[in-house]
This record gives structure tokens, sequence and C-alpha cells, in this order.
């Protein structure tokens, strides 16, 4: 067996990391629910004062049974009786407070879960689509959709602290009876107890990330392949069974030797946070023990002080075991965060003239190092029909990008980019909607009376098909609902049929919007587009250049720049860049 290489030491949240997360946890809950979140806090508040209350209690009932031993007289027993009572009181209200506390925490979280799902999904639909370019932006965001599930660890962490600096205001009240300098050492072994045990729970933590998480990857990965049907007749067909049954032995060999070391480490954090509790649990023991021989303290109060330090370390190093092993909701609460911080698209209303004009406009893709666009000056009319044409990488699409104001950080000036604008893509979806709402998306969804769509199914030469479907407009598409398959050519033409769903738009865009037509029917839908677009202003984008002949204007694109423009007969005759493209495909129009 190849030695393996040495496994790369995941990035892990530090402390500050951590807090800092805490805080912008707690303006989140205060922002999205302030009451629920206030009404959870005080809960948790309570808690940790009736338990710091059950051992004050505690003291007084074990003096009572001390007292009681000596002298039976009827109002020692009644002190003992209530002393014994209110305890059980506190411990009856602590259980219930408990049982109130963790349900309200479910449904809470649920409620915050819902609403911050709800306002990242809102977050989404208006950020800029700039940082959709972005490969960092989408790891980002699909590491932030699993924000809405990491709630739960999240909010006991908010509460969990909350609870903590309670209990230790608490306790130091509690503690007052004793010398100020002592509580300054119980509090000097707490905090090395944290450290310390930190320390190891890291050192464990990472031993099961760099070591035992990846080998039990491995090993799974290689049981599937013996379990799966179709590796099965691979394996079986290039006789590797070998191959694979030595890997499986090798790497459960190694999870059982990594087993064993993190079994070892989680001995050893318990063994060196066991003899820190101790060092400080019998000089504690001592010193009040002495105080009690002295009559200085009660046989009460010594037991309030011995079980009050077992609680406080318990729950400290509760807490730093979930600080040092939950970075993972961290990270995802951090990139939910981030992503709710990245600016927004400028949804307002669009007024302005109906010319653009672009002069010496620039623009790089945040992951690339080379201009996708060089410097392109370009005027455009009203009512203008223009072919983009140009071959792959030439920067069509950048630009087509710009113009539907997708791509805000250019360089260089433009104007008239207020005006309404609506596309085609080439990727356009197909929605599995009914009819009526695959149309009504040209619109933003906006419900639209049924003549109106009637108007747009029969434009775009749809009227015989849909009427032909018992449900008509609302035929469901797709197989959701065991609705209707539709061919290319027929999704095409509702396409188009979301271009006139937005009246309002006087500049269509359509980005290869004939990509899976044959020539002959890319040229009877660009005739069914020029009849229908009126005196709008249209982008035809393609690689295919059967529409041009009948643009007002040809813009040639070449790695970024305005290689050539005019009309048809004019770069015909230019024998240039557009004329080679042409000739190459005309054979296809004949």
């Amino acid at each position: 067996m190849k030695k393996q290489k040495k496994e790369k030491k995941p990035d892990r949240i530090t402390v500050r990391d951590f807090f800092v997360c805490q805080g912008k946890i707690f303006r989140e809950l205060f922002s999205l629910a302030p009451f629920k979140t206030v009404v959870l806090l005080l809960l948790s508040t309570t808690t940790a004062l009736l338990e710091a209350l059950d051992l004050y209690l505690l003291s007084y009932v074990t003096d009572g049974a001390v007292k009681l031993l000596s002298d039976k007289s009827d109002a020692i027993v009644s002190e003992f009786l209530w002393s014994a009572g209110f305890l059980m009181l506190g411990v009856l209200v602590l259980t219930l407070l408990n049982n109130l506390y963790h349900t309200q925490q479910s449904a809470y979280t649920m409620h915050i879960s819902m609403l911050s799902n709800k306002r990242q999904v809102e977050k989404l639909a208006s950020v800029r689509y700039e940082y959709f370019e972005n490969n960092d932006f989408h790891n980002k965001i699909n590491l932030a959709a699993k924000a809405p599930s990491q709630y739960p660890k999240a909010l006991w962490g908010v509460t969990r602290m909350v609870h903590i600096l309670v209990m230790l205001v608490a306790y130091t009240l509690m503690l007052s009876k004793i010398h100020f300098s002592y509580i300054a050492i119980i509090a000097i072994a707490l905090v090395l107890g944290v450290f310390v045990s930190g320390k190891m729970i890291e050192l464990q933590i990472n031993y099961y990330d760099t070591h035992t998480l990846p080998d039990s990857r491995r090993s799974w990965y290689y049981d599937s392949l013996l379990s799966d049907r179709i590796h099965q007749q691979n394996i079986q067909v290039s006789r590797s069974a070998p191959f694979f049954r030595d890997r499986i032995v090798h790497y459960r060999e190694r999870m059982r030797k990594n087993s064993i070391k993190d079994i070892l480490y989680s001995i050893s954090t318990e063994l060196v946070s066991l003899a820190l509790f101790l060092v400080t649990f019998v000089s504690t023991a001592l010193m009040i023990g002495k105080g009690v021989a002295s009559g200085e303290f009660t046989v009460g109060y010594y037991t309030m002080v011995i079980a009050m330090l077992a609680n406080l370390f318990r729950t400290v190093k509760q807490f730093v075991w979930f600080v040092m092993d939950n970075n993972w909701y961290v990270k995802v609460l951090n990139a939910h965060y981030e992503v709710l911080a990245c600016e927004e698209e400028n949804v307002g209303a669009q007024k302005g003239e109906y010319d653009i004009s672009m002069k010496d406009v620039r623009y790089r893709y945040p992951q690339s190092d080379k201009e996708a666009l060089k410097g392109i000056s370009l005027n455009f009319r009203p009512g203008e029909k223009i072919a983009l044409v140009g071959h792959n990488g030439s920067g069509k699409t950048t630009l087509v990008s710009i113009l539907l104001s997708l791509l805000r950080n250019t360089d260089g000036t433009l104007s008239g980019m207020e005006m309404k604008k609506t596309a085609v893509m080439q990727d356009f979806i197909q929605y599995q909607l009914t009819i009526k709402e695959n149309i009504e998306i040209g619109c933003g969804g906006a419900v639209q009376s049924d003549e109106f769509i009637w108007d747009i199914v029969r434009k775009v030469g749809l009227e015989e098909f849909v009427r032909s479907k018992p449900d008509g407009l609302y035929t469901m598409c797709g197989q959701i609902e065991q609705g209707i398959e539709l061919s290319k050519g027929q999704w095409q033409r509702i396409a188009i049929g979301r271009l006139l769903a937005n009246p309002d738009a006087r500049i269509w865009i359509l980005d290869e919007p004939t990509a899976y037509l044959d020539p002959l029917a890319e040229i009877e839908m660009y005739d069914l587009i020029y009849s229908l677009a009126g005196d709008r202003m249209v982008f035809f984008i393609s690689h295919r250049l059967g529409f041009s002949k009948n643009a007002d204007r040809i813009i040639v694109l070449k790695d970024g720049l305005v290689a050539e423009q005019g009309t048809h007969k004019s770069l015909m005759a230019a024998n240039g860049i557009y004329a080679e493209m042409f000739n190459a495909q005309k054979e296809w129009y004949r």
C-alpha cells in the first residue's frame, strides 16, 4: 500500500470568530422576533437563578438536618420541614421551567429558521446579478442555504452564554462569605481548566477531522462500490475485486487504530479536566472544612460550595466542548450574514430616454485577470433592430448582460440604461407551471386576465394547440403534477409570449433564442419576432446568421472589441469577419 499523503489540517473557527458570530446571532434574533427572544432569554436567566437558589436552599436543609440531630424541638423540626419543602418546590419549579424552556425553544427555533430562510430567499431574489458571476459567491450561498438547519445549535449557544453569565454572577454573590482572594483562586482555576480542556478538546477534534473522518469516508466509499450493481459489474469485468478488497481492509484497520487514539484523547481530556477540578475541589473542601471546624462556616454552606463547584465545572466544560466542536455552524451562519449584507439591485421605477449610449465601456469578471470588454463605444436608436454576432468569447454575452443591467461594475460611460427591458435567453426556463403561469413569468408572475393571455397565445401561434387541451390555459406543463410535455419549438413560442406579457418593455433582448431549432424553423421564428416587435428596440444575439439580413445594423464583436458594424449588404461587400461567417453558414438557409 502506498503511503498516504498527509491530510491538510482543516480551517477551524477561532474562539474570537465564535463570539463575534454569537453577537451577530443576538442581533438577528432581536431583529426577527424581539418579544419571543426576550421571553426565551428570561426563561434561560430564570433557570440559572433557580439553580443557584436551589443550591442556597440545599445549605439551609443541610444546616437544618444538623440541628435536627442535636435538637428535635418543634421549632427546629418546623424549620427543617419548611426549608426541605422550599427545596423540593424549587426543584419542581426548576424542572417545570426547564421543560417549558425546551418546549419554547423548539417552537422558537422553528419560527426563527423559517423567518431566516425567508430573509435569505428575498435577498437572493433582489441581490445584484453581478455577485452570481463570482464562484466564491456560489460557494457562499450553497453554505448559507444550510443556515435554517443550524439555528438549534446557534440558539443553544446564545442562551447558554446568558445562562453561564447569570450563574457566575449568582455564584460570586453566594461565595461572598469566602475571602476575595480565594474567589480569585477559584476563578483562576476555572479559567485554567477551560483553557487546558479547550486545548485538549481541540487536539481531539483536529485528530478526528484529519484522520478518523477522512478514513471513514474512504472506507464507506469502497464499501459502496462493492454493494452497487453498476460498480459491481465493472469490478467483475475488470477483475479488480482483490484491489478494492485490499483497500477496504486497509482503511478499516486505519479506522480501528484511529478509534483507539480518539478514545485515548477523550480519556486524556477527561483526566486533565478531572485533575484540575480535584485540585480546586480538595483545596476548597479543606479550606471550607477548616472554617466549619472553627465555626466560621456551617455544614450547609460547605455542602453548597462543593455542589456549586461541581455544577460550575460541568457546565463550563460542556460549553467549551460546544465552542470547540461547532465551527461548522459558525461557518454556515457567517456565510448567511455575508449573503444578507450583499448589495441589492435597484428595482425602482425606470424612466429615461429611449436612446442607449455606451462610451469606452470595459468589464472584467471577478475571477478573471483579462477584460471581457476592452472599450466598447456604441449608440442605439429607438425602434432599431440590431444583430450582435461574433465567435465564442468575443464578448456578446457580456455586452448583453450589461444591456440588461445585470453587470454594473463597469468602467466607461453608460446612459439610457433606465429603460424597461425584457429578454429571452438561450437557456430560458421551462417552468413546471401552467401555460398561463409560464407566460405570466414575463411580467414578474403578476396574474393577468385570461383574455390578455389568450391574445398572446394567438400572436405566438399556439392558440390551436392550447385550445385542444381540456384545461386550456391552465394546462400543467412538466411531470410534477402529471402535466404535458411541450416540444422545443412550443417552448420557444411560450418564451416569446413572455416578452409580450410585459407591454411596458421598450427593449427586447434575444440571446440565442432559436438555438434548439433547425435553420428553417429559425427563420420562421425570427419572422414572428419581427412582426411582434413593432417600434421596440430589439437586440438579436446568435452564432447563426439567418436573421441578420433583416437587421437595421449588424455589430460584429471580436476579443471584446467592435470589429465591424453596418448592414448586411455593406458588411458582405467589406468581405471581413461577418462575410466569412455568413458564407460558412449560407448553405443552411437555402
